[in-house]
């Protein structure tokens, strides 16, 4: 009877839990190349904190393979630009295979190969389209960012950089930073700790323990919120700032409030939308129609029907609202170095005021659209505090302080 007894108990422990899954698609990192122990891997050590107790709840699987760049993990039956081999979906290793496996989480790791000659709109096109199609699906994905290579030159490492930024851009809250901690940032190349023994391309262990703690860190499974969000982000554009949002799997939800600041600590209610309280996919968006200039920072917060109210970590958008912004100001030696974004082309007058309020110097400028760059000589500056003072008749004046040393 005590027997029958501990089988029923087994049992229904067993069946209480709910059977998680993580896919991941991508390259030799995510394949465990470089560890010398595989338990080192940071596949392995997902597992392994996913399971430190019974019964085992978590599987972790992995379907990445050496050598594959974006284009093999794109979903089945997508034609790419490219007639290589090497650029063919592999439906024994991309989304579309990883979505049929019925995954809670979706990682994407392909961190480099084809990066040193891709155009940076075809890898970015790649990475939003399999996230695109696992969220389409109701299922989270994380896209990791690209990582250091101490094997590429010294223009292909750049270009990982950038990589990295753009991930980061695009993808906000579900990018996963594979780039910072195992990145030198004198030369791009992998940090001396992380680096395999005549590699010069994969991690060691110490590199995929930082991984996986990027990983473990993002809390994958749950931001804890009453609703799955597959993705929230913001976006310029046209003037306006939209604010997007997915989600699955709501429950007893009233409404959510997007909240928006100019400083990412105070926030204020920008609108509120009713929750559709539904399992499946539901897509979200409001207009911001009077956008803050410069960094816009915004958040969900969702109310349950009995007032809890929880909010998502907060994204951010940058909104050039003027037609023109300052975005960087560099002193380095006798030249001041001013990175102007302009919507439109025009004449901007530029004043250099010292601490006392007197103009040293004034140059005119005719700036292009676009971003462009504005170089004032200052050898003649003794060294101190300055201002930038940019006058136009657009807009009001923009005034900037500066160190010379």
């Amino acid at each position: 009877m005590r027997t029958f007894l501990a089988i029923l108990l087994l049992c229904s422990l067993q069946s209480s839990y709910a059977q998680k899954k993580i896919y991941i698609i991508g390259s030799s990192t995510s394949a465990c190349v470089g560890p010398i122990n595989i338990n080192d891997c940071y596949v392995s050590r997902l597992s392994a904190f996913y399971n430190q107790f019974a019964p085992l709840d978590t599987t972790v699987t992995t379907i990445a393979a050496s050598g594959y760049n974006c284009y093999r993990g794109m979903p089945t039956g997508y034609i790419p630009p490219y007639s290589g081999a090497d650029f063919q979906p592999n439906p024994a290793a991309n989304i579309t295979y990883a979505l049929s496996n019925n995954p809670d989480v979706i990682l994407v790791n392909y961190p480099s190969n084809a990066y040193e000659f891709l155009p940076y709109d075809s890898i970015m096109y790649c990475l939003r389209t399999i996230k695109e199609t696992a969220n389409a699906a109701g299922k989270v994905c994380y896209i990791t960012t690209s990582q250091p290579r101490t094997q590429f030159n010294a223009a292909a490492r750049a270009r990982l950089k950038v990589v990295r930024d753009s991930v980061m851009n695009a993808f906000g809250y579900f990018a996963l930073n594979f780039w910072d901690g195992l990145t030198d940032p004198t030369d791009l190349s992998i940090l001396p700790a992380y680096r395999v023994a005549g590699d010069d391309i994969h991690l060691n262990g110490a590199g995929h323990q930082l991984l996986f703690q990027r990983v473990q860190e993002k809390q994958v499974f749950n931001i804890g919120l009453p609703a799955q969000f597959l993705n929230f982000e913001a976006q310029f554009k046209n003037g306006q700032t939209i604010v997007k949002w997915m989600t699955t799997q709501e429950q007893n939800l009233i409404n959510y409030t997007i909240e928006r600041s100019s400083d990412g600590v105070v926030f204020k209610t920008l609108q509120i939308v009713a929750a559709k309280n539904s399992n499946r996919v539901s897509s979200y968006s409001v207009t911001d129609a009077q956008p803050l200039n410069g960094w816009n920072y915004f958040r969900i917060v969702t109310t349950d029907k009995d007032g809890t109210k929880k909010n998502t970590p907060v994204f951010k958008v940058f909104a050039a609202t003027q037609k023109l912004s300052l975005q960087k100001i560099v002193a380095a030696g006798n030249q001041l170095q001013l990175q102007l974004l302009n919507k439109t082309g025009l004449t901007a007058t530029i004043e250099l005021v010292n601490a006392g309020g007197a103009v040293v110097a004034i140059q005119q400028f005719n700036l292009n659209s676009g971003l462009v760059t504005a170089s004032i000589n200052i050898s003649n500056l003794t060294n101190g505090v300055y201002y930038v003072r940019i006058i136009t008749t657009e807009q009001a004046p923009i005034i900037k302080s500066f160190v010379k040393n």
